[in-house]
């Protein structure tokens, strides 16, 4: 069984991602196309569905 194991991350100036851990590179990689402004709008999006891939 694979896990895919996502996160909110925050960077700063531009505001709360979501990203995916990489387990080949060992780090969490961005996979949302854009930030979001706060970490539940993100998290929102997330379990909605409501974010584009970058």
């Amino acid at each position: 069984m694979r896990v895919i194991e996502f996160e909110v991350m925050f960077e700063e100036d531009k505001g709360y991602y979501l990203a995916q851990y990489n387990e080949a590179m060992r780090r969490f990689e961005r996979v949302s196309a854009g930030y979001f402004k706060t970490h539940g709008s993100a998290v929102l999006a997330f379990f909605t569905g409501s974010w584009a891939s970058a």
